[in-house]
């Protein structure tokens, strides 16, 4: 008897759903407003501090490890970072990133 007899067989393997995009992106959002707060937040698989959307006075978002604005971003205040990412989802929630937010879509799924 083979090895992958002995075991039961191949079976098929069922990726897991991933999340699209914008869910993402709504997560980060939540995870960037308790780092604004001044919270600790750790990423789920290696279990690091994530990082600031806010660095140098630059507002650069990202989904995953794709910035939304690809080379460029905001200027932001210091201080100003939660008004700046409750203002930031309303926009979001608008609709105004739609076309940053499929770009990196397409580009996500040739990989």
């Amino acid at each position: 008897m083979s090895f992958i007899q002995q075991y039961g067989g191949l079976k098929e393997i069922k990726s897991s759903k991933k999340r699209d995009s914008k869910d993402l992106l709504k997560i980060a959002i939540e995870k960037q407003k308790k780092l604004a707060k001044g919270e600790s937040v750790f990423g789920a698989k290696k279990g690091t501090q994530i990082r600031s959307w806010f660095k140098n006075g630059l507002f650069a978002p990202t989904i995953g490890i794709n910035k939304l604005f690809g080379t460029q971003a905001i200027e932001c205040k210091s201080g100003s970072e939660l008004k700046m990412l409750e203002d930031f989802e309303k926009a979001f929630n608008a609709g105004e990133f739609d076309k940053e937010i499929s770009a990196i879509q397409s580009k996500k799924k040739k990989k």
